[in-house]
């Protein structure tokens, strides 16, 4: 990484040979740091003290927080085989939980995603997949009253079937601010040199 930060590479003014040498350290680097970050984990949940799990099929996921602060996210976790699979809390607690075809990166691989509610900073947290009971459908649609977002300033209602805003109420002018339906995906061809999209 050092070698990396010759003031000629970090601003891009090497020759073109200069970059495939960085390139090929950087993935070295990366590499190793990975696998050091990889190693390092494993030891420290080895000596984690379970829960009693929730299921006699439950395995355990152990959620790190590497920041100084407690924090909640989406997990993605691959799935070892194509059940359908749920998660629980250290404590047995079902949490909401999403089957998947594809990963992070948009890969078809079969993916659990569910919320991480409160990691401690520079702590983990324990949960538990385990295979559930009875199979699901694939996607479900939610009332509608689960499609809407709302903070002190607004109050957002989500069309289920599209993804569309079809409301925005501007709670502090008290009024509307959608006269139609709102982030709609749209695309434009480039024509010419000038008139980009």
């Amino acid at each position: 990484m050092l070698f990396n930060q010759f003031h000629d590479i970090l601003p891009g003014s090497s020759i073109p040979e200069v970059f495939v040498d960085a390139n090929q350290l950087w993935q070295e680097a990366e590499q190793s740091g990975q696998a050091l970050l990889q190693a390092s984990l494993q030891a420290i949940a080895s000596q984690i003290q379970l829960p009693e799990p929730p299921h006699p099929e439950a395995q355990p996921i152990v959620v790190f927080n590497p920041v100084n602060w407690s924090r909640s996210q989406v997990i993605a976790i691959p799935l070892p085989t194509d059940t359908t699979w749920q998660v629980h809390s250290s404590k047995g607690e079902l949490i909401p939980s999403q089957n998947t075809n594809y990963d992070e990166q948009g890969q078809p691989v079969p993916t659990l995603l569910f919320w991480a509610e409160q990691i401690p900073g520079v702590g983990y947290s324990i949960f538990w997949l385990s295979p559930q009971a009875t199979a699901q459908p694939a996607t479900t649609v939610l009332p509608n009253d689960e499609w809407t977002l709302e903070n002190a300033a607004l109050q957002v209602t989500i069309d289920p079937q599209t993804g569309n805003l079809s409301h925005v109420w501007d709670k502090v002018q008290q009024r509307e601010v959608l006269s139609g339906t709102g982030n709609q995906l749209q695309a434009f061809q480039d024509q010419g040199q000038y008139w980009d999209a």
